[in-house]
């Protein structure tokens, strides 16, 4: 049996089926908006929030209705393997910023965005809480001076919040926004024909609480257990991952194919950097979230074997 430590969701063991008001249906905005009110500890308005058919769908939708085809589009880098496609389906140039072990460096973004040399910016995607692949969750002095440089150069902040609160396998989510721009985002063809989304999962949803994190606590603690051969960049306090430093030398793409015969399976860091993938070559993702922890343990154990078999040849 190969263990797949490469999966970037938690196991379906009751998986809900796919499924108004283009917004959503007002008991789960309600019920949404007193959830965040809670997590944020401050008020949400309800007319503040719109039901989408999960992250992605949102993305889609607000990349849509703020940008142009091509505008430029700022992401940290590593970042989520998948959004690009997103921005490219619109027409966007991507450039990348990088992040350090708090994430977004926004410094780095504060000397991009006056660089007269280069087209301003339209639109800036990060994973601010628990980001995918590196785990860090961006401080709140940096998120303040995030909100800051948007307003001077004039982009919007799309924030992945995909692992914060509620579990991916929904396929629901919301986009939180200023009517107005809300009003925007909606006014999409097939929501005035078809209405809006997952009106039977979001009224699951309004019960659901936050998942707990044994999980990853499960597998730092058999990386930990393999001395000198994985290191964890940022202890995770949420989402699905965890972001594994391997020893000096080890190839994470080159391991893949040796740990594929040890019954095991990751992804490699350079997949999380298109074009910026030799930082990240010693690297992988590794999911908390899908295996169980016995499972996991076992795959540590298998990857820690495959790490020594590369350690070899290269002696």
């Amino acid at each position: 049996m190969v263990i797949d430590l490469r999966k970037g969701h938690p196991h379906a063991a009751f998986p809900l089926n796919y499924c108004s008001d283009v917004l959503g249906t007002r008991h789960f905005c309600d019920s949404l908006a007193k959830y965040l009110g809670r997590a944020y500890g401050g008020p949400v308005s309800p007319s503040w929030l719109m039901t989408t058919g999960g992250v992605s769908h949102g993305l889609d939708l607000a990349t849509a209705a703020l940008s142009r085809p091509g505008d430029t589009v700022l992401c940290e880098s590593p970042t989520y393997f998948l959004v690009h496609q997103i921005f490219a389906d619109h027409g966007l140039r991507i450039e990348s910023l990088p992040t350090d072990a708090d994430g977004l460096d926004t410094c780095a973004l504060e000397a991009r965005c006056e660089d007269s040399g280069k087209p301003p910016p339209r639109l800036l995607y990060l994973v601010p809480s628990h980001g995918n692949p590196s785990g860090a969750t961006l401080p709140e002095a940096r998120r303040s001076r995030l909100v800051e440089l948007a307003r001077k150069h004039g982009f919007y902040v799309l924030a992945d919040e995909v692992y914060q609160l509620l579990d991916w396998s929904l396929r629901l989510g919301w986009v939180e926004a200023p009517p107005a721009l809300l009003r925007r985002i909606a006014s999409r063809g097939y929501l005035s024909s078809g209405g809006g989304v997952a009106p039977f999962v979001s009224e699951v949803a309004c019960e659901l609480l936050e998942a707990e994190q044994d999980e990853a606590r499960a597998l730092c603690a058999a990386l930990r257990a393999e001395p000198g051969l994985f290191r964890v960049e940022t202890e995770p306090l949420g989402g699905f991952f965890c972001w594994v430093r391997l020893p000096e030398g080890v190839d994470a793409t080159e391991l893949l194919p040796v740990a594929e015969r040890h019954g095991v399976l990751f992804l490699p860091g350079a997949r999380c950097a298109p074009g910026a993938a030799e930082p990240f070559r010693h690297h992988v993702r590794l999911c908390f979230a899908f295996e169980t922890e016995a499972a996991m343990g076992e795959g540590v154990r298998r990857l820690a074997a495959a790490v020594r078999e590369v350690q070899r040849r290269a002696a």
